[in-house]
C-alpha cells in the first residue's frame, strides 16, 4: 500500500521573511569574519595616547593634562632644556640640556621628574637661540627617537674630524638609556640627520648624502644596517636644509619629508611614488 501526502502552498510571506533572515544571518557571519581578519593597530601609548603633554616653559619642563590642569615643572636650574619627547611606553621624557655656551647632555627623566640620568653629550655648544639656531650660531641637535621598547634613543649630533676639529658633517646616534653607552650608526661617510622611527618600530628615515645639506631621503634598520637610499626625484643638495625632518604614516605606507624650499612631499614606499 502507498500513502502520500500533500503538502499545501508556502504563503508567500512566509518565504520572503526567511530570505531575509538567511541573508541577515549571512551579512553578520561576514562582518565577524571581516572583523578578525582586519588588522589591528596596537593601542596607542606615550604621545599616541591621550596623556601628558611636555612643554618648555620660562626654561624648565613642564607636563599638564590635556584639558591644562594639573601643571607640573620636571625641571630646574640654569641650564637650557629643550626638546623634551615622550618615550613610546609614555613613562619617560628625553630632551636636550645645557649652560648656553657649553657642551650639552642629553637627559632622561622619569614622568613625574624623578631619576633624572645624563645618557649623551654633545660637543658643540648649546646655542643662546631658541627655538631655532640662528645663520651665524652654533649648530645643536633637534631630534630625539626613541626605540620601539624604549631602551634607546637616536639623536643627530655634529662630528669631530681625524684632528678633533668639528666636522661639517652630522651623523646619527644612539644612546642606551640606563646611561651605559652611547655609539655612532649607519655609513660613517654618510651626512645623516632627521630621524624618524617607522611605526612598527623596524625602519628609520632620515635625511643624508654626501655633506649638508641633505642630498636624499634615505631608510636603514634602527642598528645602522640595510641602509637604502630612496630615488623620489625631490631636488636636494642644493637647497636650505632639505630632508632635515620626516614623519612617518599610521600604516607605515608612505613618509612625509620637505625639499627645504617650502614644500611638502609625500613619497611612498609602494608604487605611488612621490606627491607634492
Amino acid at each position: 500500500m502507498e500513502t502520500r501526502a500533500q503538502l499545501g502552498a508556502v504563503p508567500r510571506t512566509i518565504v520572503i521573511l526567511a530570505v531575509l533572515t538567511l541573508l541577515t544571518a549571512l551579512a553578520a557571519g561576514a562582518v565577524v569574519v571581516g572583523s578578525s581578519t582586519a588588522p589591528k593597530l596596537p593601542e596607542p601609548v606615550g604621545a599616541a595616547a591621550n596623556g601628558l603633554i611636555a612643554y618648555v616653559s620660562d626654561g624648565d619642563i613642564w607636563t599638564v593634562e590635556p584639558d591644562g590642569t594639573q601643571p607640573r615643572q620636571i625641571t630646574s636650574g640654569p641650564e637650557t632644556v629643550y626638546q623634551p619627547t615622550w618615550s613610546r611606553d609614555g613613562t619617560r621624557l628625553a630632551f636636550w640640556s645645557g649652560l648656553v655656551g657649553s657642551p650639552g647632555n642629553l637627559v632622561v627623566v622619569d614622568a613625574d621628574g624623578e631619576n633624572a640620568m645624563t645618557v649623551a653629550e654633545t660637543i658643540r655648544p648649546v646655542p643662546g637661540a631658541w627655538p631655532f639656531a640662528g645663520v651665524n650660531d652654533d649648530w645643536f641637535p633637534q631630534h630625539l627617537v626613541w626605540s620601539a621598547d624604549s631602551t634607546e634613543i637616536m639623536y643627530d649630533a655634529c662630528t669631530l674630524d681625524d684632528e678633533d676639529h668639528v666636522a661639517c658633517g652630522v651623523r646619527l646616534f644612539i644612546a642606551a638609556t640606563d646611561g651605559s653607552a652611547s655609539r655612532p650608526v649607519g655609513d660613517p661617510d654618510l651626512h645623516a640627520q632627521g630621524p624618524a622611527l617607522s611605526p612598527d618600530g623596524s625602519r628609520v628615515a632620515y635625511g643624508g648624502g654626501g655633506e649638508m645639506p641633505s642630498e636624499a631621503l634615505y631608510l636603514m634598520d634602527w642598528d645602522g644596517s640595510n641602509i637604502e637610499r630612496l630615488e623620489t626625484g625631490i631636488p636636494g643638495g642644493q637647497n636650505s636644509w632639505p630632508f632635515s625632518g620626516q614623519s612617518w604614516s599610521d600604516d607605515g605606507r608612505w613618509i612625509a619629508t620637505h625639499d627645504g624650499e617650502g614644500a611638502i612631499w609625500r613619497v611612498g614606499l609602494d608604487e605611488t611614488g612621490e606627491l607634492q
